[in-house]
């Protein structure tokens, strides 16, 4: 979910389309049924016996159903709705390291790249790819300064691990916070969010790249023999 807290989810969901699943297809055990009576006598088609939509419906709707459960517990129902985070953290571990020991051999030569010096990285696309909109995984919350009208805060363990402490780690525990540069930093942000518009300046830059000659523009691949004498 690229909106993430955007829009809230109940706990409830999950269990109430599990049971409005399950009960619609107890339902259906009797209204699917045909009713017998003196005055019409029973079709003669092949669907009266096999219900197919029924069994299609059942197939989809408890298909995704069990899909949706899975996806509840990734890490498989042996860990409960509890998440093991040090389990998940050393698995994640030993693969990344797994990958570099089996496949940084041979090392690659060290060379300057595009972007060797540069303060901003950019990759470049083209117009019509950089002019679409880009949906990052961004929060509700992660432009929030609580600490807008504070310079400094003071940070102490929780107090159920205060209680276990001796009085000389107390003493020791806490730690002011300066967070004058964090305020400042956040006040050049949000002003650089509201004078600067996305679309305005790709337009500018199409305009100014459409006046320039193309052959300025157009980056020249090195040839062969080049490419060869420096290997």
């Amino acid at each position: 979910m690229i909106i993430f807290d955007w829009i809230p989810i109940p706990l409830v969901y999950p269990q109430l389309v599990t049971f409005c699943v399950r009960l619609y297809f107890f339902v259906c055990l009797f209204t699917r049924q045909i009713i017998k009576s003196k005055e019409a006598e029973l079709p003669d088609s092949p669907l009266f016996w096999v219900p197919v939509t029924t069994i299609v419906e059942f197939i989809v709707y408890m298909g995704w159903s069990k899909v949706a459960e899975d996806m509840l517990h990734p890490l498989g129902e042996t860990f409960g709705g509890n998440f093991e985070c040090n389990h998940i953290i050393d698995t994640n571990l030993i693969t990344g390291l797994s990958l570099v020991d089996s496949g940084a051999k041979p090392l690659p030569s060290l060379r300057k790249d595009a972007f060797w010096d540069s303060k901003t990285i950019a990759p470049l696309y083209t117009f019509e790819t950089a002019n679409r909109d880009i949906f990052t995984m961004t929060g509700t919350a992660a432009t929030v300064n609580y600490v807008e009208r504070v310079d400094r805060i003071l940070m102490v363990p929780h107090k159920s691990k205060l209680i276990k402490m001796s009085q000389e780690e107390q003493d020791k525990s806490f730690k002011k916070v300066d967070v004058k540069k964090y305020n400042n930093k956040h006040k050049i942000f949000k002003k650089q969010q509201m004078n600067m518009d996305e679309d305005i300046i790709i337009k500018k830059l199409r305009r100014k790249a459409n006046k320039e000659e193309l052959d300025q523009m157009m980056v020249k691949p090195p040839l062969f023999e080049d490419v060869m004498l420096k290997l």
